[in-house]
């Protein structure tokens, strides 16, 4: 597609370590069909063949440029100097073990230039498994719409308020100016700060464009790839520190911004699943404890781990118990998004969007 007459893209790739997965990453972006003014690709101190499978996929790519970290210095860090040297009027990031589908830049540039107001654009999202198998649409997040649309900052708040979040992290295309303005991602909010910017922020300040289609692709991966969020998971005075900023930062940069009792309902929200995932965590490092040298093999070994295993499950029933009353915290939020979704996935597969 020709971008002559349209605004410009700038495509930014941070990577470490991800050699086997960023040839995929980077194939799906340059073959988008709008082409991006500049793709950058920034490699952050990998210890793997990065840097060779990226200098030969770009190597005929005019707009593609690599840089190189000289040490690894982290996501945020990286993500902050993409957008500082980005020269696009938009920008997207894009992680090097994802993958951005077909008419993905078109669809999303063509909702921007219409609504040029708009801070931002986002999608669905897929999920995919580490070997690329598609999952499905991504339940972490709502259905805004079932056809696109520009939401203004007053609606935004609307929805925001009633059903939560519904931004698919992996999918939006930033105004740059708006980006900068907003001091790229924060580092004292850890894994959240993606989201506080595109999932609340951006929204709320300027109004967003939404398409509900898949246009993107989500890697849940596990073992040395685990993602920074999960890595912010596993560790309970991280995840509590965040959640402690970004009620400070709400309440004093931000003071007034926000559907009033939305980030109390959001902090009661994530210390409970803090604590749910910690408990599954232990339980499921137990449940391995026992595999470790010997599966069960007879009947009486069968019964035996069989019931260690409902025995945990009527702890972890009391452990959510104990945390509903302490917390006073319910996810009727979460289930009526689920419910929306669910009827909102019927209305898209009725107009022929594969959402499988």
């Amino acid at each position: 597609m020709n971008n002559d007459q349209g605004p410009t893209l700038t495509v930014g790739v941070p990577n470490y370590n991800h050699a086997h997965y960023i040839k995929e990453a980077l194939g799906a972006i340059i073959n988008q069909s709008y082409k991006p003014l500049e793709l950058l690709i920034i490699d952050d101190g990998s210890t793997d063949n990065s840097v060779e499978v990226i200098e030969e996929i770009i190597k005929n790519v005019p707009y593609a440029r690599l840089i190189k970290n000289e040490k690894n210095m982290g996501i945020l860090y990286t993500y902050n100097k993409l957008v500082s040297l980005a020269k696009g009027d938009y920008y997207v990031g894009a992680s090097a073990d994802d993958k951005v589908l077909p008419g993905f830049f078109e669809k999303s540039m063509t909702m921007l230039k219409k609504y040029p107001q708009a801070g931002m654009c986002s999608t669905l999202s897929y999920l995919m498994d580490e070997f690329g198998k598609n999952l499905g649409l991504s339940s972490v997040i709502g259905i805004a719409s079932t056809k696109p649309i520009y939401i203004s900052p007053g609606k935004a708040r609307k929805m925001l308020k009633k059903n939560g979040l519904w931004v698919a992290g992996n999918t939006p295309i930033f105004r740059i100016d708006v980006l900068r303005e907003l001091g790229g991602l924060r580092p004292e909010l850890h894994c959240f700060a993606d989201a506080f910017v595109a999932e609340t922020n951006v929204p709320l300040k300027y109004g967003a464009c939404y398409i509900p289609e898949p246009l993107a692709s989500f890697r849940s991966t596990g073992g040395e790839y685990l993602q920074y969020s999960m890595i912010c998971k596993q560790d309970p005075e991280i995840y509590k520190e965040l959640i402690d900023n970004v009620i400070e930062i709400t309440e004093t940069e931000f003071k007034g911004l926000y559907p009033e009792g939305f980030w109390a309902l959001w902090r009661k929200k994530n210390l409970f699943f803090l604590n749910y995932y910690q408990v599954s965590m232990a339980q499921r490092k137990l449940s391995e404890a026992l595999t470790i040298s010997h599966e069960p093999q007879t009947p009486v070994e069968r019964i035996l781990y069989t019931g260690f295993h409902v025995v945990m499950r009527i702890e972890k029933f009391f452990a959510m118990l104990y945390l509903f009353l302490y917390l006073r915290y319910l996810p009727i939020q979460v289930v009526k998004r689920n419910i929306m979704a669910f009827f909102r996935k019927r209305i898209l597969r009725l107009k022929g969007i594969n959402i499988e």
